[in-house]
């Protein structure tokens, strides 16, 4: 008896009939790994078939039907690597890339992923196109990147698919590019790619060529946002909340603003803190409400603070509403300028001071508040012309645009 008999014997792969390649390959595509590794080995002491070399290289890589073995995985994918497999040609790439199996060595695993790019392998030829993309590991070039993408989007790899469409969409502004964005976003979403619904979603809503397509943008934003994208799930709510292509609905817009997702973003917050306020798709829940401010307040929403100034204010707690007020004054919040600017100029809750409550003040006519443009003078009560003058130098200095958290 032979050396490979024995070895059959010792692994249980004595078979009477012969055993093709049709065979490896139907049990490892139906995912029976441990009878495909047992074949895969047996058919190997007979023939060789790099298609089954590979085989053996992906069950030792991840472990399916055999112990994970780097060095057995690495071998038989770079024998058939060698030969020109595709697919090897990636696995070996990223073996060299991660040191599994061998050594790391970044030259090498550009040149195998190369290879198997340049056979029209999809993964491998994605990967690339990333990588000339973002001109990290590899010199930038955005011509390589699109060939590299077009040649695994032409296979329907939706991941290139997206990608080419952003190159078109954020190319110049001509409809010829934002056509072919459009049909690329499209191919992806229609190979399950939900981040193409969401830059669909994206398109539609630019007044571009031929015009803004609300229809389009809800169903693709729907989609996004069912399919787990928090920018979606944002936009929707949103969506709801103003009535933006879709008839106003508080109800829905409380359903989506309250998604998990958007347990940290501060706009949510605020149309939820509102809404709770204001009984918007819900029964007025102050209580509710006040917790959410406080959430988005501590996220650093000056809207927030303000919010929770106006309830202490209103319940009497003229000390914590200043506090709170200040806090929100100081991201230029417009509506606190003016209400430290009254309080200041009453003495309501705090010393009457003149010269802060026309700092306040000119802040809040600076920023626009309805009644203290064209009714600056009366808080210049008891000020000299330098102290106005000042006063105004200083908040032209440190005024800038500021946007609500």
């Amino acid at each position: 008896m032979g050396f490979f008999d024995n070895f059959a014997r010792s692994v249980g792969l004595r078979d009477e009939r012969t055993i093709t390649y049709s065979d490896c390959e139907q049990l490892y595509r139906n995912g029976n790994y441990k009878k495909a590794f047992e074949r895969c080995l047996k058919f190997t002491m007979e023939n060789d078939d790099p298609r089954v070399w590979t085989m053996l290289g992906d069950m030792y890589r991840t472990g399916k039907g055999c112990m994970v073995n780097p060095a057995e995985s690495f071998n038989w994918m770079l024998k058939a690597a060698t030969v020109g497999i595709p697919e090897a040609e990636y696995y070996v790439g990223k073996m060299f890339e991660d040191g599994f199996g061998t050594n790391k060595d970044p030259t090498e695993y550009l040149m195998w992923l190369t290879k198997a790019a340049n056979h029209s392998w999809p993964e491998a030829a994605f990967e690339l196109g990333d990588l000339y993309s973002a001109g990290e590991k590899i010199q930038y070039d955005q011509k390589l990147a699109y060939h590299y993408y077009l040649i695994a989007a032409k296979q329907g790899y939706p991941q290139a698919e997206c990608a080419l469409g952003l190159i078109y969409y954020t190319e110049n502004a001509s409809a010829a590019n934002y056509y072919q964005a459009i049909k690329w976003f499209k191919k992806a979403a229609q190979h399950g790619m939900i981040d193409a619904n969401y830059n669909l979603a994206q398109a539609y809503i630019q007044n571009r060529f031929p015009g803004r397509n609300l229809d389009e943008y809800i169903k693709n934003i729907t989609i996004a946002a069912q399919g787990g994208i928090d920018a979606a799930v944002m936009e929707l709510g949103c969506a709801y909340f103003d009535g933006f292509g879709v008839p106003r609905n508080y109800a829905k817009a409380l359903e989506w603003l309250q998604n998990p997702l958007l347990c940290n973003n501060v706009e949510a917050l605020k149309k939820l803190g509102f809404m709770y306020e204001m009984g918007l798709g819900t029964e007025t829940d102050r209580d509710k409400a006040y917790d959410i401010y406080v959430k988005a307040a501590n996220l650093g929403s000056s809207f927030a603070k303000y919010k929770l100034g106006s309830f202490m204010y209103n319940n009497g707690n003229k000390t914590e509403a200043f506090r709170w007020y200040q806090a929100s004054a100081e991201h230029a919040f417009p509506l606190a300028q003016a209400r430290l600017a009254e309080m200041y100029y009453l003495g309501d809750g705090v010393a009457i001071d003149h010269k802060k409550s026309y700092l306040y003040a000119y802040f809040a006519a600076r920023l626009g508040v309805p009644g203290f443009t064209d009714n600056i003078d009366k808080y210049k009560m008891g000020l000299t012309e330098v102290d106005v003058a000042n006063i105004e130098k200083e908040v032209n200095r440190l005024l800038s645009p500021v946007k609500d958290a």
